[in-house]
Formats: structure tokens, C-alpha cells, sequence
């Protein structure tokens, strides 16, 4: 059995969280769904600003590609900064089975 759906609720991990997290992606190929609902990317004594967050961000959008299947991507409540924006933006084009997000 492969998992498909992975949500964080209310993660507080900062960059270096996201960074985990996008080295474990490339290991679940099945993986649908990915949610990260409540601030992750923002560590909960960061100061006000997402900056800190973008390096995470980037390394999040360099490892989504290495999930074809991957149908919902939610980011409810996620701040990032200009950099982890851009990152996102530019690996959505690639992402051909998203459907949500």
C-alpha cells in the first residue's frame, strides 16, 4: 500500500521542514494529494514576512515535479515570500495531472 494523500494541519517547521519534506517527496510517487494547510513555511518566532520561508518553498517546488500524480496541492493559509513564489509558479506548467489547487 503507497500513500496517496499526505495534509500537515497547523505544522510549524520553517524552511527547514519544507526542505525535509521536499527530499521525502521523490519517494512517494503515488502520492495525489499534498496539503499544507496553516502557516508551515513561517516558523512560529520568524519575524513578520515570509523571506525565511522562501529557501523551504524553493526546494518544495524543485521536488513537485518528481510527482506526476499529484491531482490537489493546497496551501491554505501558507505565506511565502516573492522567491518561493516564483518557484511555484514556474513548476505548476509542468505539473499535468493537477487538477486543484
Amino acid at each position: 500500500r503507497r500513500l496517496r494523500v499526505l495534509v500537515l494541519f497547523n505544522p510549524v517547521a520553517g524552511s527547514p521542514g519544507l526542505v525535509a519534506l521536499a527530499s521525502a517527496l521523490p519517494g512517494l510517487p503515488e502520492l495525489r494529494e499534498l496539503g499544507l494547510v496553516t502557516d508551515m513555511v513561517t516558523a512560529w518566532d520568524a519575524p513578520p514576512g515570509a523571506v525565511l520561508a522562501d529557501a523551504g518553498m524553493m526546494e518544495l517546488a524543485a521536488a513537485l515535479p518528481s510527482l506526476p500524480q499529484i491531482a490537489k496541492l493546497e496551501l491554505s493559509a501558507v505565506t511565502m515570500g516573492d522567491g518561493g513564489g516564483l518557484a511555484l509558479a514556474g513548476v505548476l506548467p509542468a505539473m499535468e495531472a493537477l487538477e486543484e489547487l
